[in-house]
């Protein structure tokens, strides 16, 4: 088995940038995501865009406390198609 674990920690206060996770057990990876490259000038790699669906379950995060950490496990290779987590971030507006 090899898993992915990810840590998400806010360096500020007040959370500039909250995270919204999307339960994995409510996505269906072969209807509901897309993969897609990510291509830079000197590598590339691949990363899963996700279609919407009202069935998809999110837990938003706010305003996480300096000293809180989320962790998460972004891949699991027991589960079929890895298992990603879905996870979403933008800078919170001023």
């Amino acid at each position: 088995m090899l898993t992915d674990p990810s840590l998400w920690k806010s360096f500020t206060s007040g959370n500039d940038w909250p995270l919204a996770l999307c339960d994995t057990r409510t996505v269906d990876h072969a209807s509901d995501t897309i993969r897609a490259d990510v291509v830079y000038w000197n590598r590339f790699t691949e990363n899963e865009h996700m279609y919407y669906n009202p069935a998809h379950q999110w837990y938003y995060i706010k305003d996480l406390a300096e000293d809180e950490i989320v962790m998460f496990l972004q891949k699991d290779s027991d589960l079929a198609g890895g298992g990603g987590k879905m996870i979403q971030s933008h800078a919170k507006p001023c």
